[in-house]
């Protein structure tokens, strides 16, 4: 450690080397005596004032109070016809970056069939059938409504042509489902 003198207080203190250069106080009060009329939060730029050209104006004393963009053009205002003829041309379109292969988490095409078949149309409608025909009721606990789910009585990936029957479903809540299905076997 070395020794070096303060320089509000004039106390010594003591400093390890590589600070030799940098510890010029004691404490923290003293440095904050140092620097107490240096720079006040408000005294900051005080009586300057920017030049006419670059002063904010509000409203309308804006230089560009009103204008359009100069990117846009000067009438860059579109009609309804035209937003609607553009928005039809974008909406089919595939983002060429993120289509497919060149999406950074495309990998090869490799959704299941079982996934693919869940996501289909068809599935949602067998499951909407099931659940109209048992009246949004779970079978085992007989409650109405809540998180409902539909359940295959013959396996979904063992009877591939029962999928869609709607004598092979039953409504079950959430909690039913998950312990009817841990049952059978």
């Amino acid at each position: 450690m070395i020794k070096l003198i303060c320089k509000v207080c004039n106390k010594s203190f003591q400093a390890k080397p590589y600070r030799i250069n940098k510890a010029k106080f004691c404490s923290l009060e003293c440095f904050g005596i140092s620097i107490k009329g240096i720079h006040p939060k408000g005294e900051f730029k005080k009586g300057q004032h920017n030049s006419p050209q670059t002063e904010f104006h509000k409203g309308n004393l804006h230089p560009y109070f009103g204008k359009s963009s100069f990117a846009l053009g000067k009438h860059w205002k579109l009609s309804k016809e035209t937003k609607a003829r553009m928005s039809k041309v974008q909406k089919y379109k595939p983002h060429p970056k993120t289509s497919k292969e060149l999406h950074p988490n495309w990998k090869g095409g490799i959704s299941s069939v079982n996934k693919t078949i869940r996501g289909s149309i068809n599935y949602r409608l067998w499951r909407e059938q099931v659940y109209l025909y048992d009246d949004w009721t779970c079978w085992i606990c007989e409650n109405r409504g809540g998180k409902l789910h539909p359940h295959h009585l013959k396996k979904f990936s063992e009877f591939p042509e029962a999928r869609f029957n709607l004598q092979n479903g039953i409504t079950l809540c959430e909690f039913c489902h998950y312990t009817y299905g841990n049952h059978q076997k």
